[in-house]
């Protein structure tokens, strides 16, 4: 397969689709809600409100189908490194984590679909690797405290209620063991929070050399493999972590409050590894060599 024609950058692509994808599903999204609560209000249009309230996301999400089936044939039929494409794409909300429903083909054309199986084609093979001249040999990532001090802002009413059940006279017995339980719950969440803030450790350092964190010891890039960052998701909280293979195990670090965020940790590890494989190649070469 030629690459001739392929002259869109990652981050332009990305950018599109933020622009042609995201954003008017958003929209749509939110003047429903809009619309729905000024039917309520100023109309009292008691049935049209849960009317407005279920079609609005059932239109932001046959739009986000179909802008994003188009965007993502665009995309990879014009960019070069398609395997960096679709992790971006996935972490921007470009394309669907692996795992996620069906319902996310609605109003995808059959076209589409049979235009993005012909494309992957591309995934056999490889990226080619760009360097970052403003990536160091070496960066170490920490606790961000301004991160934790804002983290403390959606705490202070889970405590704030709790103190507010304990404090009112004459509830009952079941109030202030709920009260107690959110007290106990808020400053928990406040203690591990400020102690995360004030943790000076580095919490992961990645080189040319490797790689280590607070949980897993260094590993050259040779003893390393399958390094990404993934979202899980559980009810309503999301969590992001870091993984990767080592030898006789699996890291998997949560990712939370971090002076540097997902996407900036996703291209250090393109970085680095594509520097340890371009070092690797040498030394292969040298050797034959001599």
């Amino acid at each position: 397969m030629s690459f001739t024609f392929e002259t869109v950058s990652v981050e332009q692509a990305i950018q599109k689709g933020r622009k042609d994808v995201v954003l008017p599903s958003i929209l749509i999204f939110i003047l429903s809600i809009a619309v729905g609560f000024t039917g309520f209000i100023v109309f009292s249009l008691i049935l049209y409100f849960p009317l407005v309230m279920v079609a609005g996301p059932v239109m932001a999400l046959m739009c986000y189908s179909k802008k994003s089936a188009k965007w993502r044939i665009w995309a990879f039929e014009n960019v070069r490194n398609v395997h960096e494409l679709k992790e971006r794409a996935r972490n921007s909300g470009l394309m669907k984590e692996d795992g996620s429903p069906v319902f996310f083909d609605i109003g995808v054309s059959q076209a589409d679909k049979e235009k993005w199986k012909s494309l992957q084609e591309k995934f056999k093979h490889p990226d080619v690797f760009s360097d970052d001249p403003q990536v160091p040999p070496e960066t170490v990532v920490y606790y961000s405290k301004t991160k934790k001090y804002l983290t403390l802002l959606f705490y202070v009413p889970i405590l704030g209620v709790g103190v507010l059940m304990m404090s009112i006279p004459d509830v009952g017995t079941y109030v202030r063991i709920w009260g107690a339980f959110l007290m106990v719950v808020g400053i928990g969440l406040f203690y591990i929070t400020i102690r995360d803030a004030y943790n000076g450790k580095p919490q992961i350092t990645i080189s040319n050399e490797g790689m280590s964190n607070a949980e897993t010891p260094f590993y050259p890039w040779s003893q390393i493999r399958d390094e990404r960052t993934t979202m899980s998701t559980s009810g309503r909280i999301r969590s992001i972590y870091l993984n990767y293979y080592f030898p006789g195990g699996l890291c998997r670090f949560t990712l939370d409050g971090f002076t540097l965020n997902r996407s900036k940790i996703d291209h250090l590890l393109r970085v680095y590894r594509g520097r340890a494989n371009q070092k690797a190649k040498r030394t292969r070469i040298n050797d034959k060599q001599s």
